[in-house]
């Protein structure tokens, strides 16, 4: 029984993990580029301004830069 069922989740997950999850990504990469109007490719360009111009500046005592708050946020998510 044990090896019926774990013959059964196996060919569902090469299946899900190989084909299908390719195409979901695929299509929900395009879906969201389209309904935001392609935000990732036009405000590039003003996405590193703000992530740079905070990492200078020091005018409040407990201030925290963009760039500060992108290396924890990137950090937290790789696990370091």
């Amino acid at each position: 029984m044990e090896a019926l069922l774990n013959d059964a989740v196996s060919t569902v997950n090469t299946y899900l993990w190989n084909y299908l999850i390719i195409f979901i990504l695929i299509g929900a990469g395009l879906f969201f580029t389209m309904t935001t109007g392609a935000v990732q490719i036009r405000m590039f360009k003003e996405m590193v301004r703000l992530v740079a111009s905070g990492a200078g500046s020091k005018t409040e005592k407990n201030h925290v830069s963009s760039f500060q708050a992108f290396c924890v946020s990137t950090a937290s998510r790789v696990g370091v």
